[in-house]
């Protein structure tokens, strides 16, 4: 498999092209599981313009070996300006998504790009009906929820319409479906949905007319339905050290959105998947530090060279921006503003081609902060 670094400069188009459509395409090989996921990890150089957006995707598709799911809705014929430097893939893919005014989720082993309001709701839709069959109090047969987590691959060709894939996977589980004719009359491009269970295969296709599901019949059918205008899981929290009215105050300074309440020693939370993420990591921050040191697909910072130009930006935002490239910085606001440091000041900085050392100096210096670099890990304290 060759490396992923070139300029395009002319149109391009992977697959099939506009006025080619392909029906009986072979299925193609993507990758799944801790594979797929060391994938998204690893770094990414190119560049394209003047190319389609779903050529685009293809490219990236077929290269990196990953499935790349393009909401309807968003239009396939943009052509963005796109100049990756060392992002990982997960972030660029992000980064992607956010210039054609979309934004990018990872659904089982598909990273899908799609509306951003539809793909803030898609993980936590995928959980709900997840949390429903493990937590039904004996309400779904053993052996259904068995046959529902089954991963299998689907795969379509052009011009196959939605409503008949939401068939096939019905068939493939043995449900019953309500609800088909909620779903509008469309025509997709080929694409693969590796090794996915029922609920991913179902959401990923549903969530592209606002649409959902329950379960029905004891897990042995579905009803199609409209997505709630507000999706959010509840789960309770212990604090460590502090109190839970404490910890209430200062969890939501750093997490938008979620919303928290003191309940005796417990906080119960209520908000999007995502935002739990956040929170589990607030608590549990070595988890994020292990995860970026055994991910197979990280380079040592000693191992990369940065360029970087920003003006009068706050510089929390740029280390949040360098998280998303797969750079894991670590720091504690609080005891940093304890300290006298304001992560609201804002910096400039003009780098071309530096090690992560100069990068760093760079950026610290001006706030006060010394740092650390341990691999791929970078930890901020004061002076």
């Amino acid at each position: 498999m060759m490396p992923l670094a070139f300029l395009a400069t002319v149109g391009f188009c992977c697959g099939a092209s506009p006025g080619k459509v392909v029906i009986d395409g072979a299925i193609p090989s993507r990758l799944v599981g801790n594979e797929f996921q060391q994938a998204l990890d690893r770094p990414i150089s190119a560049g394209w313009k003047n190319v389609h957006l779903r050529g685009i995707l293809r490219r990236i598709e077929e290269d990196r070996e990953i499935a790349i799911f393009l909401d309807r809705r968003i239009d396939p014929s943009q052509t963005p300006v796109v100049d990756l430097n060392n992002d990982t893939l997960q972030a660029a893919l992000g980064g992607l998504a956010e210039r054609v005014s979309a934004s990018a989720a990872v659904a089982g082993n598909v990273v899908m790009i799609g509306p951003r309001q539809s793909v803030a709701k898609l993980r936590t839709l995928i959980q709900l009906r997840s949390n429903e069959l493990v937590d039904s109090q004996g309400r779904f047969p053993v052996g259904r929820r068995f046959a529902l987590g089954k991963r299998q691959t689907f795969h379509w060709n052009d011009l196959d319409p939605p409503v008949e894939l939401i068939r096939r996977i019905g068939q493939r589980y043995e449900l019953t479906l309500h609800g088909l004719e909620k779903i509008p009359h469309d025509l997709w491009a080929s694409e693969t949905l590796p090794d996915v269970n029922a609920n991913e295969a179902l959401a990923l296709v549903l969530i592209q007319f606002d649409l959902t599901f329950q379960w029905t019949e004891q897990a042995r059918g579905i009803e199609i339905v409209t997505v709630p205008e507000n999706v959010f899981l509840v789960r309770t929290y212990r604090p460590r050290r502090i109190k839970a009215a404490t910890a209430v105050e200062q969890w939501k300074k750093r997490i938008t959105g979620l919303q928290m309440v003191a309940k005796g020693n417990l906080v119960e939370a209520k908000g999007t998947l995502e935002q739990h993420e956040k929170l589990d990591l607030l608590i549990n921050p070595h988890r994020r530090r292990r995860r970026a040191r055994s991910a197979e697909g990280s380079i040592p910072l000693s191992h990369r060279t940065f360029t970087l130009r920003v003006k009068n930006v706050p510089a929390v935002r740029l280390l949040e921006d360098l998280q998303k490239k797969g750079i894991e910085v670590v720091f504690d606001k609080d005891t940093l503003r304890t300290a006298g440091i304001d992560l609201d000041q804002r910096i400039t900085l003009d780098v071309n081609d530096v090690s992560s050392d100069e990068l760093f100096r760079a950026l610290c210096k001006p706030l006060g902060l010394k740092y650390e670099i341990d691999k791929a890990t970078v930890t901020l304290s004061a002076q």
